[in-house]
């Protein structure tokens, strides 16, 4: 009879997913194996994933794996032409370089920032947040900036794919109430990928 052994694979972080391939059973901490040796895969969101081949013995059935973060956090520059990021609503916002887009409507309107359609060409990675700096400009040349998180309406925007994110409705708010006597800018700083 084949000597049976406890497997315990600790990972950072604590979390992740531990899959044993080619076997249905899934992976419990401790569980009894057969003496040999198994194909591990270890997961996690955020983290790039690894596999490794563990031989189990008697006194070897303790295993630390440590995951690899694969968060990419980007700054846009106005002069790069692959930044993996693009806003597309074509009704409200004019492009002026690779970063910065002109509000390109009226006072009247209520609705530029309130859908700000993203599109992701990361070949990658999904994105996660994006940091825009939104500048307000007024007739007298005083300015204004206000940074904000913009997060992805849907969970993520995977690569090669659109998604949707709101600017927060006080700085609509007052973006649309001083369009008349204002030029309003909106640029990406920076945006964060992960897998």
């Amino acid at each position: 009879m084949k000597e049976r052994v406890k497997l315990t694979i600790n990972t950072e972080p604590e979390k992740a997913l531990i899959k044993i391939i080619g076997m249905k059973r899934a992976y419990k901490k401790g569980m009894k194996l057969n003496v040999g040796q198994y194909k591990i895969l270890v997961t996690s969101p955020t983290y790039t994933p690894q596999e490794l081949i563990v031989h189990l013995e008697k006194d070897k059935n303790v295993f630390d794996v440590v995951l690899e973060s694969s968060i990419e956090q980007i700054e846009c520059q106005e002069e790069q032409q692959d930044f993996p990021l693009e806003f597309i609503n074509r009704n409200y916002l004019k492009k002026l370089n690779n970063c910065t887009y002109q509000l390109a409507v009226n006072a009247d309107s209520s609705t530029p920032f309130k859908l700000l359609v993203a599109k992701n060409s990361h070949k990658s990675k999904h994105l996660m947040k994006a940091r825009l700096a939104i500048l307000t400009t007024e007739a007298s040349g005083n300015s204004s900036l206000t940074i904000e998180l913009i997060k992805p309406r849907q969970a993520r925007i995977t690569a090669g794919s659109s998604g949707i994110s709101d600017v927060p409705q006080s700085i609509r708010s007052d973006i649309l109430r001083d369009l008349k006597q204002s030029s309003v800018r909106l640029t990406i700083l920076d945006a964060t990928f992960s897998y």
